[in-house]
């Protein structure tokens, strides 16, 4: 699964093009300019893969104080993030 984000603007991050949804799981997340755009605060979003092995990696535009990679989040509380 790649994530582009070559679609228009949108309240949410949409689809992938393999058909995946993001899914926000706190704060206002939208893509402006082909880009997410993460609002104020805290803003989890996470993606189904279909594959239990792979590389996975992501750029952010604008750092936060606290930009965080999240690779399993099975529940609300319950995820392993490295940032």
């Amino acid at each position: 699964m790649l994530d582009s984000s070559e679609r228009p603007d949108s309240v949410g991050l949409g689809v992938v093009g393999s058909g995946q949804a993001w899914a926000t799981h706190s704060g206002p997340l939208s893509l402006v300019g082909q880009q997410a755009s993460l609002g104020d605060g805290y803003g989890p979003a996470s993606i189904e893969s279909a594959h239990a092995d792979g590389t996975v990696s992501f750029t952010t535009a604008a750092p936060r104080a606290e930009p965080w990679l999240i690779l399993r989040l099975p529940a609300g509380g319950n995820y392993r993030r490295f940032g």
